[in-house]
């Protein structure tokens, strides 16, 4: 799903086109912040959408918490190929 809006509570007079999905059984809803795909590892490469998608794919059996963490060290070594 794509956003049609600004980030929530960054402007009160927003207006935003509502959309929704239909999940089920084994689907995998993640929330997250521009820090995450923003994040740079030491080579100041920024982790992006990709990676994050690349990270989500391979955790998808993972626990939420699991994928959490797979995802922060996914970012915190990611190295451009």
């Amino acid at each position: 799903m794509n956003s049609s809006c600004p980030p929530i509570g960054l402007s009160p007079d927003e207006i935003c086109e509502l959309a929704s999905a239909d999940l089920t059984g084994g689907d995998v809803l993640v929330f997250y912040t521009d820090g995450v795909t923003e994040a740079e590892n030491r080579l100041g490469e920024e982790f992006g959408m990709e990676r994050l998608s690349a990270a989500m794919r391979d955790g998808a059996s993972l626990s939420a918490e699991e994928l959490t963490i797979n995802i922060f060290n996914s970012a915190e070594t990611s190295v451009a190929t």
